[in-house]
């Protein structure tokens, strides 16, 4: 059952990256800002391809921080190049903080059999106990968040295809993070 929600979610992480790749920006600024939206979501497309196929390319902890990079990245470029008014909206914004959403379920759900013995990989993968639910917290927010951003009027279908496809995929990582 993991394995099925690790594909789906990658599956709609893959039509949300496209929708983000499609809709290309054209104002100088703008451009840099969604170049950095595609690089960060194409790390995500890694890591979850990781995950699901355990190709064991990189330790949890190195996708995390790759994430965090990407996702900081993405934020302060939007920032720096667009201002604080129009920081708040778009894409990139959500982004940004999918990346970061998504770092602790990487690293709960990280332990790959290629890496360890396969015994101890699924041993740490599961042994959040309770705690594990505090894994759906910041995922739970960022669902909620891209619902609303989906059914906001006045954004490009393409945005709104991306914003449901990065919220039904992180909900998709934190159900199969909790096992």
């Amino acid at each position: 059952m993991s394995d099925a929600l690790h594909l789906a979610a990658l599956v709609l992480a893959s039509a949300g990256t496209c929708c983000l790749a499609a809709s290309v920006e054209r104002r100088r600024g703008r451009r840099m800002v969604w170049a950095g939206s595609v690089a960060a979501s194409l790390i995500m497309i890694g890591v979850m391809s990781d995950i699901v196929f355990g190709l064991g390319i990189a330790h949890p902890i190195a996708w995390a921080i790759a994430l965090l990079a990407g996702s900081v990245a993405v934020a302060a470029g939007e920032r720096t190049l667009l201002g604080r008014t129009d920081a708040a909206r778009g894409p990139a914004v959500h982004t940004a903080i999918g990346g970061l959403v998504v770092i602790p379920l990487v690293l709960a759900m990280g332990q790959y059999s290629g890496a360890q013995d396969a015994a101890l990989a699924g041993a740490a993968a599961h042994a959040h106990g309770s705690g594990g639910a505090l894994l759906l917290l910041p995922a739970a927010a960022f669902v909620a968040w891209s619902v609303v951003l989906f059914v906001r009027t006045g954004s490009s279908a393409r945005e709104r295809i991306q914003h449901g496809a990065m919220g039904a995929s992180t909900m998709l990582m934190a159900l199969a993070a909790l096992g």
